[in-house]
């Protein structure tokens, strides 16, 4: 089951790129919950804090005030970081260590985080058309080519990486690509799609780019501090992908993946064992 639960959550947040428009995905976001509560991964409290996540973007549709916006992200912090009860985890693979000197390494899928990832996705416009997607995406590998050498090497250099050249096996691929496509959407869509582009109108663009950047590597604190200072200079980037391709979630994902990407390939993957603390 925990197997189907993970496809229908990447099938999902892939089908947010249809052309649904906004109703669409926050209907898609509804369906997801309900499958959740039906597979029993969602119980009740789960319900409760979804149905005014959704009632907060339904809202936010016409009024996006500060104040809505701060209940929406206080919510959705505390459910990602699992300090709210109702929502299971799904797990597919791990804990496993896929490099010898690699920490273990866990995947699997959320319904109730993938309700979220589609609301941030519903009250953000996306790439519609072949233009928009060509520019997001080079934009968003050129910005994260850039970006992996001083995000990486800070990790490295802070001891918590390690020079591990080389691809795990196929069947992984497979899991760590659909588990990508969840990471990639629900990070960059709250922290770029939704607090940097909130930040933005009360603050000058760089500075709300530092703040979103660095307020992503605190988000990684288990891993340490070489884990939040790699992550806060990859945030920044990802950031700047968001802004030089025109506010394109799509750009900062590229960034993501592509940064994740040369992690996987190039270093201890999470990270090196024992680094963390």
């Amino acid at each position: 089951m925990n197997l189907t639960i993970f496809a229908l959550a990447v099938a999902a947040v892939l089908a947010a790129w249809l052309p649904l428009g906004r109703s669409g995905r926050l209907a898609l976001a509804g369906g997801v919950a309900a499958a959740g509560f039906w597979y029993g991964v969602i119980t009740l409290p789960g319900v409760v804090v979804l149905l005014v996540l959704f009632l907060i973007a339904w809202m936010m549709r016409a009024d996006e005030r500060v104040d809505s916006g701060l209940v929406f992200a206080l919510l959705a912090l505390a459910t990602g970081f699992g300090l709210l009860p109702g929502m299971a985890q799904a797990v597919v693979f791990g804990p496993e260590a896929i490099k010898p000197g690699s920490e273990t390494y866990e995947r699997g899928a959320s319904l109730g985080l993938v309700a979220i990832t589609l609301l941030l996705l519903a009250m953000h416009p996306l790439a519609a058309n072949r233009a928009e997607w060509m520019r997001a995406i080079l934009t968003g590998v050129l910005v994260g080519l850039f970006t992996a050498i001083p995000a990486l090497g800070a990790g490295w250099l802070m001891g918590g990486l390690a020079f591990e050249p080389g691809l795990p096996w196929s069947s992984f691929i497979l899991i760590w690509l659909g588990g990508q496509v969840l990471t990639l959407a629900m990070e960059e869509g709250f922290f770029r799609g939704f607090l940097q582009r909130h930040l933005v109108r009360h603050m000058p663009v760089y500075a709300a780019i530092l703040v979103a950047g660095v307020l992503f590597g605190f988000a990684h604190f288990a891993g340490g501090w070489a884990w939040i200072v790699g992550a806060s200079v990859a945030g920044i980037g990802y950031g700047m992908a968001y802004h030089l391709a025109g506010s394109r979630l799509e750009a900062s994902m590229a960034a993501h993946l592509t940064v994740n990407l040369l992690h996987l390939s190039l270093f201890s993957y999470p990270m090196l064992a024992g680094s963390a603390g």
